[in-house]
């Protein structure tokens, strides 16, 4: 009996240990699952639904995820802007986790808080001990940059003082002892430009911009300006490496450059993890500034570009059927989407694509397509059978069958009366669209316009920005006549510019884009007190309209990507102001 009692004994302690281990295993699986699935919504910015899961790891009290979970909830407030709730996370996280590997992670986010409740001196503190606990060197640089900015900013001279007794690391107090007596250190601005290879002469020209702004700003700038120049060459690893050099090296306090969407990218990346100010001049790539609240891109995206073009043959041309001819390139693509997303909800209809390899010199197979669309269109509306749609599309034979498909097509009203034909209607069916959309590249302008020409389209031809320079250097103007085209400029002459730039002739809109986005950044320059980084992104973020000699600003709701371009028509060899940025703007 006492034998069967041990064992029975035994067998029920063997169960509750085993049941206990495996319910821990499941509570850690629980966890982790949980924990990814709240660092997915953080970076989608889904941050209350982020937050509630964060709250049920920390509310275990056992989860091995619970100080990641106490920082990533810290985070998220300050993504909701709740300062007071990011400031208690974090202090929470520094009692229960002292001394553990999120310790300078959790007094930054403290001083962050801190800073946007006007609490400078706690700020300063917190983003002192996030230095002198940091292993991190990224968190190191980041912390010191913002002390030093604080510390000049923000704190006066009894507070200042009092504020080196703490500072233990000696070059810090150094360069805070330096602040104090005033001395006004070089604030270097990185330029960063594809001077060489295939974007190399646009480069080159940007440069010109740039340093012609500088020349001509830097008296009335209140800082020691120096511009350190690098050439990325047009190749992604050295535009990263040499953003690395010029923020840890050469201590930059904002970039300007990125003159081909990949180099771009790259800065913007970079810079967006280390908080400079980064001003993309030309680069139109769509969301580029989604890396960060401290890029600002001068030049509308081509999504926003295809947007304005369809507003614009809406509103003002009043175009009710829309179609486009598109290059199978990342620009054309996005410009199309926009077009087509915005006219379609416009006008209710369907807007058609077709596009073509970016090396085509024929469009004949996409303008055929075009003209078969507009057939059956005129099919569906008329009720034409396939006989009669056959004999429409020979719209451009000889002058008897054209009178016969005249006569053929001839509509009668109610009373009789003899109506227009449906050939004397449109000609060729592809006039069953009004509005023609073509984002082309740039170049190709001159092989597309003549084929859409031949191909009998009579309506409205929309270009895009990047078509300007090509369409004025045409021979023959014959086939861009009255095209429209969105513009960055209303003028790309250079006699625009204050100071005359000397160098090579090449496409003057870069000059004008390196001009204005030092101009842009001038702006910043002359209001901070002190230039740091996050007092330029501050006074860059509160711009939200600026007109120059050239170029109009507009950043509506807090955007980061100017949304104003100027439309213009091409007539008789010059462009002509159809429609001025700011009535853009200025639309409900």
């Amino acid at each position: 009996m006492r034998v069967y009692y041990a064992i029975g004994f035994t067998a029920l302690l063997i169960v509750l240990i085993c049941g206990s281990t495996l319910t821990e295993v499941y509570a850690a699986q629980d966890d982790e699952s949980l924990w990814l699935t709240a660092l997915a919504k953080f970076d989608r910015g889904e941050f209350d639904k982020a937050i509630t899961d964060l709250n049920g790891i920390i509310s275990s009290r056992q989860s091995n995820y619970e100080s990641s979970a106490r920082l990533l909830l810290g985070r998220c407030y300050l993504q909701k802007r709740d300062w007071s709730q990011a400031e208690r996370t974090a202090r929470q996280l520094l009692k229960r986790f002292p001394g553990s590997r999120y310790t300078a992670d959790a007094y930054y986010v403290a001083a962050q808080a801190l800073y946007q409740q006007k609490k400078h001196s706690e700020a300063a503190m917190e983003l002192l001990s996030a230095y002198q606990t940091a292993d991190d060197s990224k968190l190191k640089y980041l912390a010191r940059e913002k002390l030093e900015g604080v510390f000049a900013s923000h704190l006066n001279p009894v507070e200042q003082r009092d504020f080196l007794y703490w500072v233990e690391n000696v070059e810090l107090h150094r360069d805070l002892e330096t602040i104090m007596a005033g001395f006004k250190p070089r604030t270097k601005i990185g330029v960063l430009l594809d001077l060489s290879g295939r974007n190399g002469v646009e480069g080159q020209a940007m440069l010109a911009g740039i340093k012609g702004a500088f020349q001509e700003q830097r008296n009335d700038i209140p800082h020691d300006v120096e511009l350190i120049v690098e050439d990325t060459g047009g190749r992604v690893v050295t535009a990263l490496l040499l953003t690395r050099r010029l923020i840890q090296e050469e201590d930059v306090v904002a970039v300007i450059g990125g003159n081909s969407s990949p180099c771009a990218a790259a800065i913007a990346a970079f810079t967006a993890e280390y908080g400079i100010p980064y001003i993309v001049p030309s680069v139109q790539e769509h969301q580029i500034t989604s890396f960060g609240k401290n890029i600002f891109q001068l030049s509308t995206d081509y999504y926003s570009e295809g947007q304005i073009s369809a507003q614009y043959l809406f509103d003002d041309l009043k175009a009710k059927n829309a179609v486009v001819l598109a290059p199978a390139t990342d620009s054309g693509s996005q410009r199309a989407e926009g077009f087509q997303e915005r006219f379609e909800k416009l006008s209710e209809k369907q807007v058609y694509m077709q596009w073509y390899y970016p090396e085509a010199t024929s469009f004949k197979r996409q303008l055929d397509n075009l003209i078969q669309i507009g057939a059956d269109s005129l099919a569906v509306i008329y009720e034409l059978g396939e006989e009669e749609i056959a004999e429409l599309m020979a719209w451009d034979e000889d002058e008897d069958t054209q009178k016969d498909l005249a006569d053929l097509f001839t509509i009668f009203e109610e009373d009789t009366t003899l109506g227009d034909s449906l050939l004397e209607i449109y000609g060729s069916p592809i006039n069953f669209f009004d509005a023609l959309y073509i984002p082309v590249e740039g170049k190709e302008i001159s092989l597309i316009a003549p084929q859409i020409a031949a191909a009998g389209f009579e309506g409205v031809i929309l270009g895009d920005s990047n078509c300007l320079y090509f369409v004025k250097k045409e021979s023959d103007w014959r086939y861009v006549e009255g095209i429209v085209f969105p513009a960055h400029f209303i003028t790309d002459d250079l006699s625009t510019l204050p100071v005359k730039i000397s160098g090579v002739d090449v496409l003057q809109s870069g000059h004008l884009f390196g001009w204005d986005a030092f101009e842009f950044l001038a702006i910043a320059l002359k209001e901070v007190k002190a230039a740091y980084p996050p007092n330029i992104i501050n006074a860059l973020s509160h711009i939200d309209k600026l007109e120059t000699n050239r170029l109009t600003l507009y950043f509506p709701d807090g955007s980061q990507t100017n949304q104003a371009m100027h439309i213009l028509t091409f007539h008789k060899g010059n462009f002509n102001l159809a429609l001025d940025a700011k009535e853009i703007i200025e639309r409900p």
